[in-house]
């Protein structure tokens, strides 16, 4: 079970609850509430005229128990505990229990046939609402902050702002670099750092390119919806293996692209989709390329590419 670690001073007596263990630390957004007519009668003179004044004698001073102090600081001990059992997710709202008070998220009680795994009770029908209120008010800062977002919301919803947060990390797709950063970083950091400079181009129109066999990576940015791609050369021995993933900055956008290598009266086609994924879920091993063997090189122009990229939707 987690706790809160929660200090508070009424009239001379602590009050602390601490438990160690695993810990992440919350602002509860909420007011506390008056007692009654006495708290809220008692002359001003007892009190400093602001929170967090000190006496006149040099004594601190807290507020009493009952005043609206606005959000409080606490440590969660388990922060697993916000999370549905089932899915090991965090908990979205509407959270359901059994009558046991096992709880699980609405998507997971429809996966397991409204069944609760710990009791076999049955769950779905009964709203948590207790929990509800804690997800609510509970507030949380991005996972990407040190990249820049400064967005916080309720922790039922951490899942659904870090999967289209535009500060996700990107790494740089030169092979000798190691640097991470965001969207944005990663575009200016291509610039300063390596000199490349994307392409323009349209969505659902194609682009000539001119590359050369050497070239590793060669860069394209969609003028409209400033959206990145990266075209990648690895030269392997029967030629060149050639691939796009698109680098932000909505993670987890779909698109489609043709990719034509042309030589002479003979060309190469691959047709495939592609997705802006978070840099932690990213294999390049596992997208899919297209071969070029080195005879449809020219030795002194290097390589044609003919390259259409339209969003999925548009096309299916």
């Amino acid at each position: 079970m987690a706790k809160s670690s929660v200090d508070r001073k009424d009239d001379g007596d602590g009050l602390r609850s601490s438990v160690l263990g695993r810990r992440r630390r919350f602002s509860f957004s909420g007011h506390q509430s008056e007692h009654g007519e006495d708290s809220r009668s008692r002359s001003r003179s007892e009190f400093p005229e602001r929170y967090g004044d000190e006496y006149s004698d040099g004594r601190s001073w807290s507020p009493p128990c009952g005043r609206t102090v606005g959000s409080l600081q606490f440590t969660l001990t388990d922060p697993d505990v916000l999370n549905c059992a089932v899915c090991v997710e965090p908990l979205t709202i509407p959270v359901f229990q059994c009558v046991n008070g096992h709880i699980a998220c609405s998507s997971c009680c429809k996966k397991i046939g409204n069944k609760c795994p710990s009791c076999f009770m049955a769950i779905g029908y009964k709203r948590c609402h207790a929990i509800e209120k804690v997800l609510q008010s509970v507030q949380m800062a991005c996972q990407n902050v040190k990249l820049g977002c400064n967005q916080k919301f309720g922790y039922h919803m951490k899942n659904v702002h870090e999967k289209k947060c535009p500060f996700a990390p990107c790494s740089c797709p030169f092979s000798s670099c190691n640097y991470i950063g965001s969207f944005r970083m990663l575009v200016n950091h291509f610039s300063t750092k390596h000199g490349a400079s994307p392409t323009s181009f349209r969505f659902s129109f194609s682009t000539s390119l001119l590359m050369n066999v050497e070239t590793e990576v060669y860069l394209l940015k969609e003028e409209r919806e400033d959206v990145l791609f990266v075209l990648k050369n690895e030269t392997v021995d029967l030629g060149s293996k050639i691939k796009i993933s698109c680098i932000g900055p909505l993670p987890n956008a779909a698109y489609s692209y043709d990719i034509v290598a042309n030589s002479q009266e003979s060309y190469l086609k691959l047709h495939t989709c592609s997705k802006s994924v978070p840099d932690s879920g990213y294999n390049p091993n596992l997208e899919p390329y297209l071969l070029v063997p080195r005879g449809f090189f020219n030795d002194l122009l290097g390589l044609k590419f003919e390259v259409c990229i339209w969003r999925s939707e548009a096309r299916d």
